[in-house]
């Protein structure tokens, strides 16, 4: 059931921010895409891709305290899927240090693939005393990252903050959430029995309150995670998934812990296939300890301080770049805009992180030489400012790599990046060997810093960039040619203020030609990090906006826009997530969750779905009546909310009016003469037509009036 509440609407309305936070990424509604050769449903791929997902998870009842996010759930067909459980109640317990956890995965028989759908579920329990707050939870299978997140404190709530002192009336809160993944493209790793870790993070057990007395010291996080495989329905063709993942740290209990630019994620791989045709890296990275906060000092464009990146590279040259993104956790003791923002529902991506897609194809034949070949990612900027692996109980911290800790461990002080790497390689089937060379590479290993250290202190990170390859393939040469560049820009208001304001921006164009054949990519991605000082709406903004469209032979193709923003009015306890997705098959995606975030009494006060998708344009109009000279005149009005300009027609029984390029913000009205002293109920036909973010867009909707006089 769709909630309507109208204060909340208009709340929901009001923090909207231009729909995609600029005009360029405005959602819109276009024609259908051109099909693939197959028939297939067309998708994006590539540099910085994001999948898009359509299915809306259960929603959630006004007053409930339980985490939950706007974000989609995976998309399922319609086939009876097959589960493999991977481990059920897994128990984390702060003062163990919560040390990384075995288990087993072996193929069932009953989920023989191919399958249309991999899916992994992941269920999430957490003890209301469990000295818990910004965790980290992973999910390895062969080394390979198949979850990555953080989870929520149950400190967000009074009743079970701090331990010993709540006296009031209200039970305890037990936050439990749900998380699934979309695996896949994954799908090669499931065929074979595979070794699994599943890790919480435990950094910074440490002062009193996060040491619980010893009543409630075995309190901690639960979690449930199951494989649940779909088959490939009869008469349809199983998705083309990639032939083979492998990861950059095959032993890896947390992946890899870096602070400095020397150090680096790295792993030679000595047999990779010698008939690759495409080769991505998606990587995460997450910021911790001192580094959580890199973009908040006061002194983070000092320098270029504030200036995060990591470097990709094969063989040690230039072949990728990752953008920092400025996670804020559900525990924060600084890193949003108020702590207490994220209860009930986290920050962006804060419960299911999102990996960042290198395209490597450009190196494809290279790799397939059958020579060792090594992969790595770097950091740029890290401020070399070493953690300490301390032992659970022990009263000598050992440094970071030395043995011991099987009791568990901490990593405590310095700053530090989590970094993990998933190699996916698709092959050429057709032929045993590929063959090729980077012809073209123009990325510098560092990028182009400029700084002002002079009030606003203000530092701009830019890579321009083209990487071209190619690969002898069965059928034909193909040429892979990235054409990218990223814009970080960062700055603070003088030298006391600690208001955010970050932009990092990526566009990237990836053209693939084989033969007389060319298709293209165009991603643009935005992280959006910035206090209402900043913003003319006012208005706090985090989160990230993503467009992509795809083009064959000159001929436009698929496109997708999505955002995930979340919103907060200053000095006010509303706060609001929303995420919107469209593509040009028509499909919409449109949930906005509205919270009370006051403090330790968090709360959800609204649910909006489909409010873009009910409304693909969003112009408001009204109606009135009114008599003169024994006449009933309709009067109708029209307000453009959209962020571009607006055609639009008003059609009624007694004539139809045009206006057009309504701009935004502007207000337009016609008056109609019934010619008649009284009306019967009706409605006024309202056709919209505009262009945002480049792509046409129509709409039409119906408004009814109530008979005059009544």
């Amino acid at each position: 059931m769709k909630t309507r509440n109208k204060t909340w609407r208009a709340l929901a309305v009001t923090l909207m921010v231009g729909g995609l936070a600029s005009a360029s990424l405005t959602q819109a509604i276009a024609q259908p895409p051109s099909p693939t050769d197959d028939g297939s449903a067309p998708v994006i791929d590539g540099a910085a891709s994001i999948k898009p997902q359509w299915t809306y998870g259960e929603q959630p009842a006004v007053g409930s305290r339980q985490p939950v996010t706007a974000e989609p759930k995976v998309d399922r067909p319609d086939t009876t899927p097959c589960t493999v459980q991977l481990f059920t109640n897994r128990k984390f317990v702060p003062k163990d240090g919560a040390p990384p956890q075995d288990y087993d995965y072996t193929p069932s028989a009953e989920c023989a693939g191919p399958w249309s759908k991999v899916v992994l579920e992941s269920d999430f329990r957490v003890d209301p005393e469990a000295a818990l707050y910004d965790k980290t939870a992973q999910l390895f299978l062969g080394g390979v990252t198949i979850y990555y997140g953080t989870t929520m404190g149950p400190g967000r709530y009074e009743q079970n903050y701090p331990y010993p002192v709540y006296e009031g009336s209200e039970p305890k809160v037990t936050p439990q959430w749900h998380e699934e993944n979309d695996l896949t493209e994954y799908s090669a790793l499931f065929t074979e029995p595979q070794d699994g870790k599943v890790h919480l993070d435990n950094d910074a057990y440490i002062t009193s309150y996060y040491t619980p007395p010893d009543s409630i010291k075995d309190a901690g996080l639960y979690m449930d995670a199951k494989l649940v495989f779909y088959p490939v329905a009869e008469g349809e063709a199983a998705p083309v998934v990639a032939d083979e993942v492998l990861s950059l740290d095959p032993e890896t209990d947390e992946g890899e812990v870096v602070w400095n630019d020397d150090q680096s994620l790295s792993y030679t791989f000595d047999n990779l296939p010698r008939n690759l045709e495409r080769v991505y890296l998606d990587v995460q990275r997450e910021g911790q300890r001192g580094d959580e906060f890199y973009n908040t000092s006061r002194n983070s464009a000092d320098g270029g301080m504030g200036v995060r990146e990591f470097e990709v590279k094969v063989d040690g040259r230039p072949a990728g770049v990752v953008p920092a993104y400025p996670y804020k956790y559900t525990y924060s003791n600084g890193g949003g805009y108020q702590n207490r923002n994220w209860a009930p529902v986290p920050a962006v991506s804060a419960f299911n992180f999102i990996s960042y897609r290198v395209d490597l194809s450009p190196f494809a034949g290279v790799l397939s030489d059958g020579q060792p070949h090594t992969v790595s990612v770097n950091g740029h900027n890290l401020p070399n400012s070493p953690t300490t692996r301390t032992c659970v109980f022990a009263k000598v911290a050992d440094r970071f790599g030395d043995p011991g800790c099987d009791r568990g461990y901490v990593l405590t002080g310095g700053s530090f990046w989590y970094l993990t790497g998933n190699l996916v390689m698709y092959r050429d089937h057709g032929s045993e060997t590929t063959s090729g060379e980077v012809t073209v590479n123009t990325l510098t290993p560092v990028p182009n810093l400029v700084v002002n250290t002079t009030s606003p202190r203000r530092a701009v990170s830019t890579h321009d960039y083209v990487i071209s390859g190619y690969v002898n393939t069965s059928h034909g040469k193909v040429v892979t040619t990235l054409d990218q560049k990223i814009e970080l820009d960062t700055n603070v208001t003088n030298s006391t203020s600690t208001a955010i304001n970050q932009l990092t921006e990526y566009v990237a164009r990836t053209t693939v030609t084989n033969g007389e054949d060319t298709s293209s990519t165009t991603v643009n991605l935005k992280y959006i990090d910035q206090s209402g000082v900043h913003r003319a709406d006012g208005l706090n903004t985090f989160g990230w906006a993503y467009a992509a469209e795809a083009e064959r032979n000159g001929d436009p193709g698929y496109w997708v826009q999505i955002s995930d923003l979340y919103t907060t009015v200053p000095s006010s306890d509303l706060a609001q997530q929303r995420y919107v997705a469209f593509d040009s098959a028509g499909q919409c995606y449109d949930r906005t969750l509205a919270a009370d975030i006051t403090q330790r009494k968090p709360s959800i006060v609204g649910v909006f779905d489909d409010v873009r998708c009910d409304d693909p344009l969003d112009v408001e109009v009204t109606t009135a009546f009114r008599t003169l000279a024994d006449n009933a005149y309709l009067s109708v009005s029209a307000v453009n909310n959209e962020a571009a300009p607006v055609d639009v027609t008003l059609t009624t029984p007694y004539g139809s009016k045009t206006f057009s390029a309504v701009q935004p913000g502007r207000t337009v009205s016609t008056v109609f003469n019934a010619r008649a002293t009284s009306v019967d109920a009706g409605q006024v036909g309202v056709s919209l037509a505009g262009s945002i973010g480049g792509k046409p867009i129509t709409a039409t909707k119906n408004v009814a009036y109530e008979a005059f006089p009544d």
